[in-house]
């Protein structure tokens, strides 16, 4: 494990094929994990190991009698045996175990997956594992009708993104943010083989569609440090426009809402629920928009319509 690659925070180097900054790897479009599947199993197969398929997990078996709890193995689910017909359970003893799944896709009330595609997250978190880097999961943009996930072929066809109003109106919301017609047709494009989120991607590369589309651009964030008397950060999700710099269109909404956030973290939550009614009321029965020259006021304006309405 000592010469495994890691970056100068010591981080270990995980593995991407789509946009990874090293191109270790080469995708074969949505024929990637199936062919690294097939080359895996061929080689675990080559050195005598046996390959159990067919099987859900259930629970990891945990060891809690000693000083510190140890994983001992597995409870799976046999998906070829009828349940009036034998034992469907498998339990699968092991001095170590290694869990590789996928993404809590069971966590959305709506998803593009089929029913059981859930990863097996839980499992871990149930038997004490911690989390950690979270957000590395693949959390990208799908729709319900028509019924598809982001992926290169339809992406690659340079989609149109609209939003509906109650009317049945679409509005091209994109177009408000990205006025260039040519570089919003590349972001979109580029979307679709840079699909996993990639905050490297916010500014001015294809995540831009993700933040956008999830309406999080005038949304405020905060990175949260668990550890008592540690230092937290609130700011805007949606990040900078240099392209905007001093011509007072900008809208401050997340800005303010961060202040928001960080009072009601601190302990001032009544400090906090004041800022965020006096937001909900702005925004509510103020502005003509979010987008930014787009809002009815400059940024200075609506900064003062809040201070206002507190």
């Amino acid at each position: 494990m000592s010469n495994f690659p890691s970056d100068r925070h010591g981080q270990f180097i995980g593995y991407k094929t789509d946009h990874d900054p090293r191109q270790r790897a080469t995708s074969v479009g949505p024929f990637t994990s199936k062919s690294m599947v097939e080359h895996l199993e061929e080689r675990v197969r080559s050195r005598g190991t046996e390959i159990v398929g067919g099987v859900r997990v259930v629970d990891l078996i945990v060891d809690r009698s000693g000083e510190i709890p140890r994983c001992v193995g597995l409870l799976g689910l046999r998906r070829d045996v009828v349940a009036d017909q034998g034992c469907p359970f498998i339990l699968i003893a092991a001095r170590n175990v290694v869990l590789a799944t996928g993404g809590p896709a069971g966590m959305f009330a709506d998803s593009v997956w089929p029913h059981g595609q859930w990863g097996a997250t839980g499992a871990a978190l149930r038997a004490g594992a911690v989390g950690h880097n979270l957000p590395e999961f693949q959390f990208g943009l799908a729709s319900l009708r028509p019924r598809w996930n982001v992926s290169g072929t339809y992406m690659q066809v340079v989609p149109a993104f609209v939003s509906v109003g109650p009317d049945g109106t679409e509005h091209d919301f994109l177009a408000e943010v990205i006025d260039d017609p040519g570089a919003l047709t590349s972001l979109i494009f580029r979307k679709g083989y840079q699909w996993p989120f990639d905050i490297d991607k916010v500014h001015d590369g294809s995540s831009l569609i993700d933040i956008q589309s999830y309406g999080m651009g005038v949304a405020a964030g905060g990175n949260l440090n668990p550890d008592s008397g540690g230092a937290s950060m609130f700011e805007p999700m949606g990040g900078s426009a240099p392209k905007y710099t001093g011509q007072n269109v900008i809208n401050p909404i997340a800005a303010i809402s961060a202040m928001s956030m960080l009072l009601e973290f601190s302990g001032f939550e009544k400090a906090g629920r004041r800022i965020l009614a006096a937001v909900e009321q702005v925004t509510g029965t103020k502005m003509k928009s979010q987008a930014a020259g787009k809002m009815g006021y400059g940024t200075r304006e609506v900064g003062d319509l809040v201070a206002q309405a507190l």
